[in-house]
This record gives C-alpha cells, structure tokens and sequence, in this order.
C-alpha cells in the first residue's frame, strides 16, 4: 500500500490491538488513518527512536500479538488501580486523579494477578498518621540511640557494659535476605482437603536464609495499642490477641501494626507455637515522616528454604492461655491429680 507525504487529519479515536480505548499517557499517531494506539501494543519505541512517520496494523498489514497487548494493558490499569487506592488511603481522603502512564517492574508484574495481591492496598512505606504513635517512636529511636552512644564510649575506654536493651536495631538494609519472599495458600496444597471457606495464604522463606538475617520489612498502619485493643472491632477482650495481620508491640512502645487493609507481603507471616522469626523495630533516619523508625521481620534461626516464616504468639498476658501448663500439670484452677490415676 501507498501513502502520500501528508499524514492523515487527527481523528483524536484511540483503536488499538489490545481492545482498550483509554489514554494510557504514552499512544502513538498513525498517518495513514489518524488514530492512536499505545505505544506498549504498537511496539513504538519511545523518543528519539520514533520514526518520522507511523503506520498501524491495518495501513500496513503485518502480524500482531492481541493476546499479549491485551493482558499487558490488564495488568498496567490493574497495577495504576492499586497505586491510586494506596495514594487515597495515605492520604486519609478520596480525591480524582488524572490516569498517568507508569512503568511495570518485573516483580510487580509477577505478582500483579496473583489472588492473594488483590486482598489488600500495597503500600511503600508506613502510614504513621497518629501523633502520639509518632512520638512514641521518635522517642524510641532518642532512647535506642543514646544508649548504643554510650556503648560505643564504654567499649572505646575499655570498661564492661551492659548489653544492649533486646530491642536493639540497625538500619534497614537495601536489600533482604528473603527479597523474594514466597506466599502460597496452604488450603490449596497437595493433599489438603478443600473447604469452603476464604483461601488462607502463608510467608515462606524462597532460599535459605541465615540466622540473624532480615527476612522482609513489615509495612503497615501504625496507631496506639490502646487505640487498637479498645476498638469493637479487634475483640480483643474477647480473643485476648490481635487479629490476623495485626501485631501489637510491647512498652516502650505500644504500638499496634495494623496491615489488614493496607501493607506489604509481609502481613501474611503466621502465627505460631513454634517460631523462626520475630518482628522488631528498626532504626531509619531516613523515614523521619514516619518517626525514623520502621519495621522487620528477622530470622531468629537458619531457615531452609520453603520453610515458613513463622511468628510466636502474642497473648495478652491476662489469657487463661498462660494457665494451661499449670492446668497440664494438675496444678491450676485447684485441679489436683487423681491418686487413683497415679496408681494407675
């Protein structure tokens, strides 16, 4: 087919492969027809690269993959979908933005239409919108730093010290041990039997992963304990431990980590009798919006890989639950072991 010099008159219409007639911010212009299409699906490389003049697929018949452009641009609203609830919840209100064109990371688009992705907001930091929270951390980190200066004074005169309070953290590193942490819905494994209830996911470690090591960052709402353990909702004096996705840290701090709603991979690390892992306050000066400190799951042995990450419970110290071993042991509640059963 032949096409004269002059392009085509805009139509302004977007006709592309992929079904789709959205702007997506970055389309191209076709000068035989005037429509647009997405660069992505047309295959355009983006500036300077383009050509002087650009047909599409039906100016100059050639094979195109619709398939493909089809579930990539599923992806790029899903993914621009998940980012603009994220920027609504941090900002506590819901406001209209215009849709821009954005980058998909390999990892992101990976996990993009996994089930589990689409069960809570991903957020890129923590959202620390409570001042009291924000005190209590930033004093926190006042707390842990004068003590680790005073460490370092003891340890350069040669003195003994005391050790470190167990809360002791350094600054998040760039990159985990587990980076690529594995969540698979345990409901669904081989030889399990099927129920009707919601699929429940789990946190296992990809690749062995070193004691001492840290395993994920732990990104959530971050509010009071109080404010938590007081809310109708939590149950807790019903339950007397939080609910799942919720961990609530001892004094000084007392803080509650909120990531039903809104977090990262790391909210579906379990709960358990026997664990690997623990959660900590980590040091950040960086994160000074959210009180400098942020938080990690840190393995607490060597983790084969496959294995899942696994938390110890966090029962309130008023549980009966704490009266079991007396209970076991005849000794609790006034129970009193039965002779006739000792003889036996």
């Amino acid at each position: 087919m032949k096409h004269s010099s002059a392009s085509a008159p805009d139509t302004g219409l977007i006709r592309c492969i992929c079904s789709f007639d959205d702007d997506d911010g970055s389309t191209i212009f076709c000068d035989g027809c005037g429509i647009w299409q997405h660069m992505s699906c047309g295959r355009a490389r983006a500036e300077p690269d383009l050509p002087e003049k650009w047909f599409c697929e039906v100016c100059v018949p050639r094979a195109v993959d619709r398939v493909a452009a089809k579930e990539a641009q599923i992806k790029r609203r899903a993914l621009e979908h998940a980012r603009e609830k994220e920027a609504i919840y941090d900002a506590g209100t819901v406001r209209r933005r215009r849709a821009i064109a954005i980058s998909i990371t390999p990892a992101e688009e990976e996990n993009l239409l996994e089930p589990w992705a689409g069960e809570y907001v991903p957020l890129g930091r923590n959202v620390v919108r409570d001042e009291e929270a924000k005190t209590r951390l930033r004093e926190w980190r006042k707390t842990w730093q004068d003590t680790a200066r005073k460490q370092d004074n003891i340890a350069q005169k040669g003195e003994d010290s005391e050790p470190v309070p167990p809360s002791e953290c350094t600054p998040i590193p760039t990159q985990s041990a587990g980076a690529t942490n594995a969540i698979s819905n345990i409901s669904s494994a081989p030889g399990s039997i099927a129920y009707s209830r919601p699929a429940t996911y789990a946190l296992y470690a990809p690749n062995p992963i070193p004691s001492l090591s840290l395993i994920s960052e732990y990104r959530c709402t971050v509010t009071p304990r109080s404010a938590y353990t007081s809310a109708h909702s939590s149950q807790y004096p019903l339950l007397s431990l939080p609910k799942p996705h919720v961990h609530l840290l001892p004094p000084p701090l007392s803080l509650a980590l909120d990531a039903r709603e809104a977090g990262n991979e790391a909210r579906w690390v379990r709960s358990g009798c026997h664990p690997n892992a623990v959660l900590r306050p980590v040091v950040c000066d960086e994160r000074e919006q959210e009180g400098g400190v942020a938080f990690g799951v840190f393995a607490i042995r060597d983790l084969k890989a496959r294995e899942e990450v696994v938390l110890g419970w966090e029962w309130d110290d008023g549980s009966v639950v704490h009266m079991l071993p007396a209970i076991v042991e005849g000794q609790g509640l006034g129970l009193l072991h039965d002779k006739n059963c000792q003889d036996e």
